[in-house]
């Protein structure tokens, strides 16, 4: 047995990988199918990976993944395809998993973007009507001014987080 050899020489291929404790190509992907998307704690995708960082890859040198996403990121040409871009994304559980939605984010297609929003809401303030006695909310009767509330938050709304870098099994 040699190295060169990457097990040739053995009859029993699938009992030799079981005592070394190593999975095929096959194996591993029935564990971690191509398309799959992670999160890692490091800086740079492990070897198998691309990051999800939008960049164009070509249709015959990743037929696996290209069969998995397809053109669902986008293509620039009849060639290649994109993977998607989720740097400084959430991500968001897609309601029609499964085929069955629960109304929560209906009618988006799988791979399909959504811009930031706040749903709508407003604010009451209390101020003094024109004869200087008890308040009444704004826009209300007698009301002798208006007021904005003070500007308050950052450069956007957001949860406590932290950061990984998303990777997709090629």
């Amino acid at each position: 047995l040699s190295k060169a050899d990457n097990l040739a020489s053995l009859v029993d291929k699938s009992a030799a990988r079981t005592n070394l404790d190593v999975y095929s190509t096959a194996e591993t992907d029935a564990i971690i199918p191509a398309g799959a998307v992670m999160p890692f704690a490091m800086a740079t995708a492990p070897a198998g990976w691309i990051p999800c960082d939008g960049r164009t890859l070509s249709r015959a040198a990743y037929p696996r993944l290209f069969s998995a996403v397809g053109t669902l990121y986008g293509a620039p040409d009849a060639s290649s395809f994109r993977v998607p871009d989720y740097r400084g994304e959430f991500l968001r559980g897609w309601d029609a998993t499964g085929g069955a939605g629960r109304g929560v984010d209906a009618g988006r297609a799988m791979g399909s973007w959504q811009d930031d929003e706040i749903k709508s809401h407003t604010h009451v303030v209390p101020i003094a009507n024109s004869t200087g006695s008890g308040s009444t909310p704004v826009g209300g009767p007698n009301f002798a001014s208006t007021k904005q509330t003070l500007a308050t938050g950052g450069n956007e709304t957001r949860p406590r987080n932290w950061p990984v870098a998303y990777a997709i099994k090629a």
